[in-house]
């Protein structure tokens, strides 16, 4: 009886370097450290500053705004509102709302739909000086407060936990 074998060579007779057991002989493979953004990490980029990016993220915004008009679009409109905002100039919000109307984003179209029932109270906010932060500050903290300690301390616990903060 004949028996076929197939006799592999050792992995030190073979020539291919990156087979070899020896590891100078070796070839570093080059390994990307790219990994794949979420979408939540993709909108960060698309909003933020251009020197706050690395050079990796800059490309990579660079790529979804050259392939995608929307959100160029939508870039460019946020970009003009918080222009608004810093230069607390109300006049141009009207502008803004133009560029919105014309750019048919029913995500803009939307916000500036809730705007528009309250122009009174934005215009004030972007032209006044004083705000209410601070405040809505101390209540957001103090409900933290309370839902951390819902269902397992009194009142006299939640009292001293707010005053002792």
């Amino acid at each position: 009886e004949v028996r076929r074998t197939t006799a592999r060579p050792s992995a030190l007779q073979c020539h291919c370097p990156w087979r070899s057991n020896d590891p100078s002989a070796r070839v570093p493979l080059p390994i990307p450290k790219w990994r794949t953004p979420s979408p939540k990490e993709c909108l960060w980029w698309v909003l933020k500053e251009e020197k706050k990016l690395t050079q990796e993220q800059q490309q990579f915004r660079a790529l979804l705004l050259v392939n995608s008009a929307p959100l160029r679009q939508g870039r460019e409109l946020v970009q003009a509102c918080r222009s608004v905002l810093a230069r607390r100039q109300a006049s141009a919000l009207a502008e803004w709302e133009a560029q919105v109307r014309a750019s048919e984003l029913k995500e803009f179209t939307s916000f500036l739909t809730g705007l528009q029932r309250d122009r009174a109270a934005v215009e004030n906010a972007i032209t006044q000086t004083w705000s209410n932060g601070p405040v809505e500050g101390q209540v957001n903290r103090l409900k933290n407060i309370k839902r951390s300690m819902f269902g397992r301390a009194n009142f006299d616990l939640l009292k001293a936990r707010v005053i002792n903060a």
